[in-house]
């Protein structure tokens, strides 16, 4: 790197989304070089005279295949850090472009000037990291010292995990994912697989509770003829946060209006978020698929409105036997539909016994003219031998219809 600016490369072929970046960039402290290139192979044309630090990548360039133009640039210029600079709408691919080795990620719009300072430095400093984590990790026995300096000094959170998956070393930024002491760390069993090579994402719960998306990179390695696994976690939380923006956008379009539950399209649109996730995290799920008995009954004998409060009174149950965070749809006429997120399949009977026993309790308290009856199916999703949704709906709307037989459950 030049010792009097960072130079960077910007290929972008937006002149607003360019100069933008220019102003930014123009009175910044470090200083910044900045060339900019409408196209990808002319920026790799200015790439080959090796005298650029860091680079900003639209991917969505005329002349850029996404991920496979990422990956070529990063086997063309191994050495260098690329930052993908994307658009809010894509919010899949800077995870991919992650998982591709991409140094980080900014959301066009999103960006001020304090934003783009660091990562551009996070990213330039990472990745020397990185280089040097690669050199020194095929010496690792000679230089285990220099070798866990340099790991407690990275901002991402570094674990040891030895082949039973119990944590011998974690470094200080690990605190940031567990809000946990690392030291308390040590002896613990990493509740997740690791597998030599792989890069995926996973929810972790940290200590205060909350919920957040890490990305997680592992590779093997061997420290006093032990074999160890070298897990490196990086929150990407903001990504999925993005993505929300945009279902919040939709939200109207995807609620039944009776019922105030998800209405068909917002299940597929939530569910095919949740298989992704579950896909990710390797956790389990239950869909359950449910008909309210009798609802023409209801309407004939009684009144439609009668009708439409057995369907509001049975998403109020519905509400009140599964979490906030599974997914509750009326999925049209008399049918809802439950996604219900990291849950095994040996607790689907407890499920059920809490979903009947709510149901006895609202049909106790007499406040309709009817008693209020449900058919229930549903069937177990694994992310290790994964199916489509409508594949699940059929084989849960086999066992409601069995359930409605009496062979159910």
């Amino acid at each position: 790197m030049s010792g009097e600016s960072i130079r960077v490369l910007l290929i972008e072929d937006n002149p607003a989304d360019a100069q933008a970046i220019k102003i930014m960039l123009g009175n910044a402290d470090p200083a910044f070089n900045l060339k900019i290139s409408e196209k990808l192979m002319a920026g790799v044309e200015i790439l080959s005279k090796k005298d650029i630090d860091v680079v900003l990548l639209d991917l969505t360039l005329p002349d850029c295949q996404e991920l496979k133009s990422l990956e070529g640039l990063r086997d063309k210029f191994p050495e260098l850090p690329i930052v993908v600079f994307t658009g809010i709408q894509d919010e899949e691919l800077p995870i991919k472009a992650l998982q591709k080795g991409a140094q980080d990620y900014l959301i066009k719009g999103e960006v001020d000037k304090k934003l783009l300072v660091r990562t551009i430095r996070y990213a330039i400093e990472r990745n020397r990291l990185r280089l040097e984590l690669e050199s020194i990790n095929s010496e690792l026995q000679e230089s285990e010292t220099r070798f866990r300096s340099l790991i407690e000094k990275s901002s991402d959170a570094i674990l040891f995990v030895d082949s039973n998956r119990v944590i011998n070393f974690a470094n200080l930024a690990s605190e940031s994912i567990f809000d946990c002491n690392p030291e308390k760390l040590i002896g613990e069993i990493f509740d997740y697989p690791v597998e030599q090579g792989k890069t995926r994402t996973i929810e972790v719960t940290r200590n205060d509770g909350e919920q957040i998306i890490v990305e997680m990179h592992v590779t093997k390695t061997e420290s006093r003829g032990l074999r160890f696994y070298l897990v490196t976690l990086k929150e990407v939380s903001e990504l999925f946060k993005y993505a929300r923006k945009e279902e919040k956008l939709q939200e109207i379009t995807l609620t039944d209006e009776l019922t105030g539950l998800h209405n068909r399209r917002g299940f597929y649109t939530l569910a095919e978020q949740l298989i992704r996730i579950s896909n990710f995290t390797k956790s389990g799920m239950i869909l359950f698929f449910i008909d309210v008995d009798k609802l023409k009954y209801i309407n004939d004998t009684f009144s439609h409105q009668d009708g439409d409060q057995a369907l509001i009174d049975t998403a109020g149950i519905l509400k009140k036997t599964f979490r906030e965070s599974d997914i509750i749809a009326r999925f049209g006429g008399d049918e809802f539909v439950i996604f219900a997120k990291e849950a095994r399949k040996e607790i689907s009977k407890k499920i059920i016994t809490r979903l009947r026993e709510n149901i006895k309790s609202h049909n106790a308290s007499g406040k309709r003219p009817y008693n209020l009856s449900l058919s229930i199916g549903m069937a177990h999703y694994d992310p290790e031998s994964p199916f489509s949704i409508e594949e699940l709906l059929g084989e849960a709307d086999r066992f409601m219809y069995e359930s409605k037989k009496g062979k159910g459950f």
